[in-house]
């Protein structure tokens, strides 16, 4: 009968704390997804403001050239028409 008892009261034990960690478990996951969200919103709005300087760049009637660690990284289209080289 003490072993009985024994195992009932660990067995509460143990289904609390699964409970308990489960619960945790949501709250984190929850955290994670308002986080998520929040980074998919800021990459969503550093595209659109990406997109907007691309549309600048190109739009513009000088030649821009945009070099990044001794490479090309960027030119408009004054630039290819001026020089030729894309």
């Amino acid at each position: 009968m003490k072993v009985t008892v024994a195992n009932a009261i660990e067995r509460h034990r143990l289904l609390r704390r699964n409970a308990g960690l489960t619960a945790e478990l949501v709250k984190v996951n929850e955290e994670l997804k308002g986080l998520l969200e929040e980074n998919s919103n800021l990459l969503e709005l550093k595209g659109q403001m990406l997109e907007a300087n691309q549309t600048i760049l190109f739009s513009l009637p000088v030649a821009v050239l945009g070099i990044s660690d001794d490479i090309v990284a960027q030119c408009n289209q004054a630039w290819v028409e001026d020089t030729g080289y894309g």
